[in-house]
């Protein structure tokens, strides 16, 4: 996913998922006249890191001249995985939120602290006074990372600077974490690169014997492959198969979970969805001719449900902290036999749902974590990129992947 493998997201993905926070700014260089000459300099209230990896904004409108570096893209900003961004002030006195994609002002007014008599040191993301920032793509709103205060200016105080803000602070910096998963088999990505988490667990019968993770050859890529064995075909004799598929950071990853809120209505809830395996070749995708199984199943288990019975058992709270570790059940029949993918998708918002009440009316943003990005969401993960499906296999060896054909794909 991408904030994951190394910032792995894989580049933005979750399954490789691997994050890799970077990000776009919007504006570019171009012939036009500079910005800065004359009396037309063009001001910014948000300033970010080269790398990503951190975001700064100036309170109240005030801002600084926009530089020439800043509305270009660097080589390491252009690599940026995310383009939009969410912010919220949580205090005993109000609540302040913003959000805006890459190129836009950040307009952030009304924060509390800055406003009022009293001081506030937001040193945390998740418990009041609160300060968090949600970083993704604005296409999709998915979530690749989040960020905690970590700097102030401007402030008096003369105890807790770095997180208290005052009436004279003047600006505040988030630091970040990526998003994070990804799938290593044997030790290493089929890439050779290295992601930089192994989100996916078998936690059911022996692994040694019921269960074996190789690297086949598909369209010239090896993408890892999850082998369970056929109905009945070892002892115990049993018709599923447990595994967990794991989220995780780069950094404060205990806070960052307890940041992140879980949305499980009727209506938004967690997903999971068995999918056709494909792979992106030569521009287009492609997908098994033969040896698809359209038997097995794959649902959420234990406490992982979504809150509409037909649909049990993963129920997470709505509004409660995220479940990183998400399990996973896989029920075979007689008839299981071949090929499936499935991706995972959790919708959740920031800290809390309450509506703006210092700085305007804005109600929080619902961003979805998944196993990965854009288009990508629906592809093999190989380890390393933005493809969301894990590939599992029902009684198929390694050497019967090559009688498998693959053949033009034609929709989701």
């Amino acid at each position: 996913m991408l904030f994951g493998k190394p910032f792995t997201f894989k580049p933005l993905s979750v399954t490789g998922i691997i994050l890799i926070l970077v990000m776009l700014i919007g504006a570019c260089d171009s012939d036009s006249p500079s910005e800065e000459t004359g009396n037309n300099v063009e001001y910014t209230d948000v300033e970010y890191s080269e790398d990503g990896s951190g975001v700064t904004l100036y309170l109240d409108g005030v801002g600084v001249p926009k530089s020439r570096a800043q509305r270009a893209v660097t080589k390491d900003l252009a690599q940026t995985a995310f383009d939009f961004i969410e912010i919220i002030f949580v205090s005993p006195s109000g609540t302040a939120r913003t959000s805006w994609i890459l190129g836009q002002p950040a307009n952030i007014v009304g924060v509390p602290g800055k406003t009022g008599t009293t001081s506030v040191n937001y040193n945390s993301i998740s418990t009041t006074p609160a300060a968090c920032m949600f970083v993704g793509r604005d296409d999709g709103k998915v979530l690749l990372g989040v960020g905690k205060l970590t700097g102030t200016k401007g402030t008096t105080t003369t105890t807790n600077t770095a997180t208290t803000v005052d009436v004279n602070t003047t600006s505040v910096t988030f630091s970040l974490s990526a998003l994070q998963s990804g799938l290593i088999v044997g030790g290493e990505t089929t890439s050779g690169t290295g992601a930089a988490v192994d989100s996916f667990t078998y936690t059911g019968r022996d692994a040694t014997n019921s269960f074996r993770k190789i690297l086949p050859p598909v369209g010239g890529v090896g993408y890892p492959v999850y082998l369970f064995p056929n109905y009945g075909s070892t002892a115990p004799n049993t018709t599923s198969d447990d595994a967990t598929y794991t989220f995780s950071f780069t950094a404060n990853s205990a806070e960052c979970i307890t940041a992140i809120k879980h949305i499980n209505t009727t209506t938004v809830y967690p997903v999971v969805q068995k999918k056709t395996p494909r792979y992106a070749t030569n521009g287009r995708y492609e997908e098994p001719r033969n040896r698809i199984d359209t038997y097995t199943t794959v649902a959420f288990r234990d406490t992982y449900a979504q809150t509409p019975t037909h649909i049990a058992p993963f129920a997470p709270a709505n509004g409660g902290n995220f479940v990183a570790a998400v399990p996973l059940r896989f029920t075979k029949t007689a008839n299981s036999s071949g090929l499936f993918a499935f991706n995972i998708q959790i919708p959740v918002y920031m800290v809390s749902a309450t509506t703006t009440v210092v700085a305007g009316s804005l109600p929080a943003v619902t961003w979805f974590i998944r196993t990965g990005v854009g288009s990508e969401f629906y592809s093999l993960d190989d380890g390393v990129s933005r493809g969301g499906c894990v590939l599992i296999s029902v009684g198929v060896s390694s050497s019967d992947f090559s009688s498998i054909e693959w053949t033009w794909f034609k929709g989701f």
